[in-house]
């Protein structure tokens, strides 16, 4: 009888902490959007940080990673917050004209800044003025 007991409280106690490592994970995923501008790197670095807890919230979740189903699940989750941040970062650059967030070399000229992506270049042109602007070059 109390082992059952035990068993239940640890499931619950179990669902209760990996839903909150989740919701922490999309809170700090929000908040690194929201808060940090597209030129500091901050925002990226936030933004992973809670990608690593809402996958670390869905291993709990799944208890452990000790079956196919459970990694294919956990990989799925990995490329759909890939897929979401890049696709984000893509709408940023063409709609509203933001240097991408998620850059991994960048190269300054005189009068322009260069970002390169996983799938794209984007162009910064006269940074710091008024006449500024960001395109992607194809």
């Amino acid at each position: 009888m109390m082992i059952g007991y035990i068993k239940r409280y640890k499931k619950l106690l179990q669902k209760i902490l990996s839903t909150s490592h989740i919701l922490f994970g999309l809170l700090i995923i929000i908040i690194a959007f929201t808060l940090f501008p597209n030129d500091s790197s901050w925002g990226s670095i936030y933004a992973i940080i809670g990608s690593l807890f809402v996958i670390c919230g869905t291993i709990l979740r799944l208890q452990g990673l000790n079956s196919v189903r459970n990694v294919l699940i956990v990989g799925m989750i990995i490329l759909c917050l890939f897929g979401f941040f890049n696709t984000l970062d893509y709408i940023d650059v063409e709609a509203f004209g933001k240097v991408p967030r998620f850059s991994y070399i960048k190269r300054y000229d005189d009068h322009t800044v260069e970002y390169q992506t996983l799938f794209y270049k984007a162009i910064q042109k006269y940074p710091g003025t008024k006449k500024e602007y960001v395109y992607i070059a194809h």
